[in-house]
């Protein structure tokens, strides 16, 4: 997706299979509300039929900001499994103090079940998208 956005990716899971899959387009659509998490949700009730995504989980690249959080919420997602944590994300325009002390409140509070899983692994992508940004000043 270069050039698209920030390196973020997302998919619902239900049974195993995935049933929607979104990347970060707030730059390509100029929309703030476009995350990965939200674009993945809005897949996954298109296939569905339906806004109640119970039974199904998230993946996320990166942890879930408060946006999001709600949204998995509202849709009733069972369990949320992401990569890296918001602390990570430093450097990223959805990364800032204000999004990561709204995000420390986390998904437990919501009473979603929430899982830290291959850091080491999704640490490429932002390596990466930083330093196209230190080429791009």
């Amino acid at each position: 997706r270069l050039g698209k956005g920030e390196p973020f990716g997302a998919v619902v899971v239900k049974d195993g299979e995935i049933i929607g899959e979104g990347f970060d387009e707030v730059i390509s659509t100029n929309d703030p509300t476009a995350h990965a998490e939200i674009v993945a949700l809005r897949a996954a009730c298109k296939i569905l039929g339906s806004h109640n995504l119970e039974g199904c989980e998230i993946y996320c690249s990166l942890e879930p900001c408060l946006m999001c959080l709600h949204a998995i919420y509202s849709a009733r997602i069972e369990h949320i499994f992401y990569a890296k944590s918001l602390a990570d994300a430093v450097g990223s325009e959805f990364a800032d103090d204000r999004v990561k002390r709204q995000a420390s409140l986390g998904a437990g509070t919501l009473g979603i079940p929430m899982e830290q899983i291959l850091p080491g692994e999704a640490a490429m992508p932002l390596k990466y998208n930083r330093a196209r940004d230190k080429d791009l000043c």
